[in-house]
């Protein structure tokens, strides 16, 4: 009977071809037989690159507005279409 051995997913940076290096999803697993022995290995990577540039973007805006939004003085709001009113200001 076959069994998974280990499993194992991890992110890593990569050298691609032209020097550009990248973010990717590595996924492995090595499958045993019915003695024990590794019988096989599978896995997979994606590149991730562009998601980790989107996530660190997010995190940039998040902060600046985090800092803006402690230290302003006054209301921000936001109105939207429907008659509702989203107010934010800082704690104090």
């Amino acid at each position: 009977m076959k069994g998974v051995v280990s499993e194992r997913d991890f992110e890593l940076r990569m050298l691609r071809y032209g020097g550009a290096i990248i973010r990717v999803d590595h996924d492995a697993r090595a499958v045993q037989d019915a003695e024990g022995r590794v019988f096989y290995h599978q896995g997979g990577i994606e590149d991730i690159t562009g998601h980790k540039l989107v996530e660190e973007a997010l995190k940039e805006s998040v902060s600046r507005y985090r800092l803006l939004a402690e230290n302003v003085i006054y209301v921000i709001w936001t109105w939207i279409y429907e008659p509702t009113v989203y107010l934010y200001y800082p704690l104090y």
